[in-house]
């Protein structure tokens, strides 16, 4: 739970904007896909797929249950070429 807690300090100012608890809510989720999918791109375990040549892409997408509708974050990573040198492991 602490991810998703840091996720919602990061944003709280936008997220208490919204009165909706739905909308607050399904814009705290896709959110956390986002940050998701760079905290896993980060991992050595993923950088080491890549530097060994695996085809790995990480795609940030969120299932609705209202809906039965998947939406494309458009945030996805299959390399770490855009990623800060910090942390890079490879």
């Amino acid at each position: 739970l602490r991810n998703i807690k840091d996720v919602y300090k990061k944003h709280a100012a936008e997220l208490n904007a919204i009165d909706d608890v739905t909308k607050r809510s399904d814009l705290l989720v896709e959110y956390n896909v986002i940050e998701s999918v760079e905290n896993i791109s980060e991992t050595s375990i993923v950088q080491n797929a890549w530097k060994n040549g695996k085809e790995l892409h990480i795609h940030g997408w969120v299932y609705s249950l209202e809906t039965g509708l998947i939406k494309d974050l458009k945030v996805s990573n299959s390399n770490n070429s855009k990623m800060d040198n910090v942390f890079r492991f490879i």
